[in-house]
């Protein structure tokens, strides 16, 4: 490549759509130059059937496959500070029928190695509301991605992010990472990440994807033998405050969604809030959940989350059953980070005693083989899909548990545990942070949207590795034989007194009065 690209620190870049004219576009892209640029190159790409058909403000270039955009007379070099506007006009091409997708830019920086990691995404819209819209993420790895990040523009809030870890930069600009199992992809593996973003009543866009990209670490330099530094002086530290405020937002028969505001107003490192609430918590999404012995409740953060800058927010989300009792909000402990324990000086070390004889040791006891009980429950069923919660509960301890099944179905959403697709229809799940390892008796309780393409509604078929128990159905009750009633067919033959009255008697001039009349 020819064209000499200026790098991500050059500019701030924000691009919009403005328009949509089914068909057609408009962007609008606005550039401040962070420091000085003299004759700058900024590399674009078109999602696929687009092309450029008009432009406003910078002049359009071609080196074989790849676009470049460029200053004209009055913005070709910029000084630190100034502002210049660019305008494209898009032709959708046969990609018309769909959403209109922002055009990726590219740097010098977030050119990728020929060596490098690739990963495929593609977002979609799938709700859209007055205020807000739902969008989904594939994320397929192309090849091996380790410790794999997206960069993405997008001009509005984030309120929630299921399935990924979401970093919200100095720029404006978002990162997304993997959590857990899925911080390492292998080729062709895919995830699907959930975004809930608030609008404010503008138009639903696409993410616009920075980098794709899997960069390889820089190779180790040595690091010098270390200089014995000067002791630095003790400086107090900031007492770690946390703010929090809950909000129950639905309430139903037996349950309710609350969500919880969490804001750090200093840096909160390991950061950790206690609770009491007199409910079971089904599911958390967001944090991490620890049920203590004193029926207290203990949340953390997760991955990226766990350390938290000043002014930093997160918004977890907590599905309670309330058994149709009133619904409560949480009573909060503390919203205090604690401080690290003061460090001890080691005493010096002392002239080991000789080694007490070493008894020979105990005959080994096996330990018992983890197992996993699982109990399928299909909870809703619609036209195209349906809703599979799964009961497990650990039989004896289990540490880094997995459970595989198979289900010919696409599984769309899970909720409450990591899922890997093995392919074939073969499915692995395993615990997320703190419920990777669990106690014996200890139970989770993960749900899956399932796509079912209009097939019958089916429970996943499990390895001999758990124990599977299928929930009991409802006994049939026993038909109620109705004996027939024996009527005299000699008509005006009474058929006698019975008791107080002679029914015999009424029947039979009751048929005399309807055949009279």
């Amino acid at each position: 490549m020819n064209t000499s690209l200026v790098n991500k620190n050059t500019f701030n870049l924000q691009s919009k759509i403005t328009n949509d004219w089914g068909g057609s576009h408009r962007i609008v892209i606005n550039l401040e130059a962070l420091s000085d640029a003299k004759d700058w190159n900024l590399g674009i790409d078109l999602p696929e059937n687009y092309r450029i058909d008009q432009i406003y403000g910078a002049e359009l270039t071609q080196e074989g496959d790849q676009l470049y955009i460029s200053g004209v007379s009055w913005n070709q070099s910029l000084s630190q500070g100034s502002k210049t506007e660019i305008v494209f006009i898009i032709d959708e091409g046969a990609s018309s029928s769909e959403s209109p997708k922002n055009t990726e830019f590219i740097f010098a920086d977030s050119v990728p190695s020929e060596s490098t990691s690739m990963l495929n995404t593609n977002s979609h819209i799938v709700e859209d509301w007055q205020g807000g819209y739902k969008l989904e993420l594939d994320i397929t790895a192309e090849s091996e991605a380790n410790d794999w990040q997206i960069n993405f523009n997008l001009p509005y809030s984030i309120r929630d992010v299921y399935g990924a870890d979401l970093i919200t930069n100095d720029d404006g600009s978002y990162t997304i990472t993997g959590q857990n199992g899925q911080a390492n992809l292998q080729a062709g593996q895919s995830i699907r990440p959930i975004f809930i973003i608030d609008d404010g009543g503008e138009p639903a866009l696409e993410l616009d994807v920075i980098a794709e990209e899997v960069y390889e670490p820089a190779p180790e330099v040595p690091e010098p033998a270390p200089e014995v530094p000067e002791p630095a002086p003790e400086v107090p530290e900031a007492e770690n405050q946390m703010m929090v405020s809950s909000s129950i937002t639905e309430d139903w028969q037996g349950g309710y969604k609350l969500e919880l505001d969490i804001t750090a107003e200093s840096e909160a490192n390991d950061w950790q809030i206690n609770f009491n609430l007199p409910y079971s918590i089904r599911n958390v999404y967001g944090v991490d959940l620890v049920t203590n012995n004193d029926g207290s409740y203990t949340i953390t953060g997760q991955n990226g989350q766990a350390n938290l800058q000043a002014g930093q927010s997160i918004r977890p989300i907590f599905i309670i059953d309330d058994g149709g009792e009133a619904a409560l909000e949480l009573d909060i402990i503390n919203g205090e980070v604690p401080e690290p324990a003061p460090e001890v000086p080691e005493p010096a070390p002392e002239v080991p005693e000789p080694a007490p004889e070493i008894p020979e040791p105990a005959p080994e006891v096996p330990e018992p083989e983890n197992q996993m009980m699982v109990s399928p429950e299909i909870t809703e069923d619609w036209q195209g899909g349906y809703k599979l919660e799964l009961a497990i509960e650990a039989e004896a301890e289990g540490n880094n548990w997995q459970i595989d099944f198979n289900l010919p179905y696409s599984i769309r959403e899970v909720y409450g545990a990591d899922l890997i697709d093995n392919g074939n229809g073969n499915y692995t799940i395993m615990g997320q942070s703190n419920q990777a390892s669990l106690q014996a008796g200890q139970s989770i309780r993960p749900i899956f949207i399932i796509d079912d393409g209009g097939q019958q509604a089916l429970n996943p078929e499990f390895t001999d590795s758990v124990t599977v128990v299928e929930p009991e159905p409802a006994p049939t009750p026993e038909p109620i034989i109705i004996p027939p009633v024996d009527i005299p067919e000699t008509p005006g033959e009474s058929v006698g007194q019975q008791g107080q009255f002679s029914y015999g008697e009424a029947l039979q001039k009751n048929f005399l009065f309807f055949e009279a009349n």
